[in-house]
């Protein structure tokens, strides 16, 4: 062991010396820190974790807040509005907007844990690397009532929509069958507690709309409107459907989409208006002075042009109606002009009536002498004025 030595004089002359230990020198140097220097050396670390955690908190939620945003507007969903308490987020809607579809975008944005939205929740893809999967089966809420909707086509019609009993459901059936006997009708309704009792046809008024809706043609009742689709053949049953709708749903308003489809016309019926244009000028019916009678040719021609009407009545684009209309020159008096034209155009619709032409397919008119296609200062014009002309509408 060494030491240190010291030494001195003493009062009486003599020396003396001290002999000190190493390890009491090395002892007298060093003391044990306090209290506080134990204290800091915890917390400091502590608060710093602190410090750090939050400012990457903070970061997360607003990198996951701009990133579900981005996924939503991308989704179809601009207007929603999502925040992020750490990587669990919650989602806000516009009236109207699809809330399982906002659930299902964001949470399968990478780094969210759980997407929640009106009390229901859907946690992000198992996939994802970063988080762990939810222990519980997520829910999405979805909603149980749904439009009523009445669709025909040539394989039959089917109902769809919610019903609020199973009274109303059976009475709504059998009225569109009673409707449309032997045609195929789908029940596709669905009984809901939560379905509006009102609002919903009777049987009766269904059963008019049915009848008034052709194949192709569709109804659909929603948001206080019921829009009618598809094609009709004609004007008269476009507006006789769209009465038929506003009475099966007198509160709702009409939209009536159905369009006019073009007639299919016939190959019988397709060149009926040339042929008989093409025949009357090759042999205009043109009338002696006074005479109101046919010659022999002219039955024969008239039976030739009736043969080509009736092939194509009954047809597609067959004509509502025969014209014949007579004429004269203005050689007698008015009235006895219109007489004469009158009564030769009643000899041609005899003709074509005993030829096969229905009577009532014929309307015939007296013009006199007030429709003149030649001349009248001469014998000629005025012969090619004494005439009978067949067309048809």
């Amino acid at each position: 062991m060494s030491h240190n030595e010291s030494s001195g004089a003493g009062a009486n002359g003599t020396v003396t010396s001290t002999v000190v230990g190493y390890e009491d020198v090395v002892r007298r140097g060093w003391r044990s820190p306090g209290g506080w220097w134990w204290a800091a050396l915890l917390l400091v670390p502590l608060l710093f974790g602190l410090i750090g955690a939050t400012v990457m908190r903070g970061g997360v939620e607003s990198d996951l807040t701009a990133r579900s945003l981005a996924a939503l507007k991308a989704a179809g969903l601009d207007g929603a509005a999502v925040t992020f308490d750490g990587r669990d987020g919650r989602i806000s809607l516009p009236p109207g907007m699809d809330a399982a579809k906002a659930l299902s975008v964001v949470a399968g944005v990478d780094g969210v844990r759980v997407a929640d939205i009106g009390g229901g929740s859907i946690a992000a893809p198992a996939s994802s690397p970063s988080i762990a999967a939810p222990a519980a089966s997520p829910t999405v809420v979805v909603p149980t009532v749904v439009p009523f909707g009445l669709s025909r086509t040539a394989a039959g019609i089917v109902l769809t929509g919610s019903v609020p009993d199973e009274a109303t459901r059976s009475a709504l059936v059998a009225a569109v069958k009673a409707a449309a006997p032997g045609v195929t009708v789908t029940d596709q309704l669905t009984v809901t507690a939560s379905a509006p009792a009102t609002g919903l046809p009777t049987a009766a008024t269904l059963g008019a709309l049915v009848a008034a809706l052709p194949d192709g043609a569709a109804a659909a009742y929603q948001n206080g409107t019921i829009t009618l689709t598809g094609q009709v053949a004609s004007e008269a049953a476009k507006a006789a459907a769209g009465a038929a709708a506003a009475a099966a749903f007198p509160s709702a308003k009409v939209a009536n989409g159905l369009t006019v489809s073009a007639p299919v016309v016939a190959a019988e019926c397709a060149g009926l208006p040339a042929a008989l244009a093409d025949s009357q000028k090759a042999n205009p019916f043109y009338f002696a002075v006074n005479v109101t009678t046919l010659t022999a040719a002219q039955q024969a021609q008239i039976k030739d042009l009736a043969g080509k009407i009736t092939a194509c009545l009954g047809k597609g684009g067959a004509p509502s109606a025969v014209l014949v209309t007579g004429h004269a020159d203005p050689s007698g008096n008015a009235a006895i002009n219109e007489k004469l034209s009158g009564a030769r155009a009643e000899a041609v619709r005899a003709a074509l009536v005993a030829a096969g032409v229905p009577a009532d397919k014929i309307t015939t008119s007296a013009k006199g002498s007030s429709d003149p296609t030649a001349d009248n200062s001469t014998a000629e014009g005025r012969a090619l004025n004494r005439r009978v002309d067949i067309s048809v509408k």
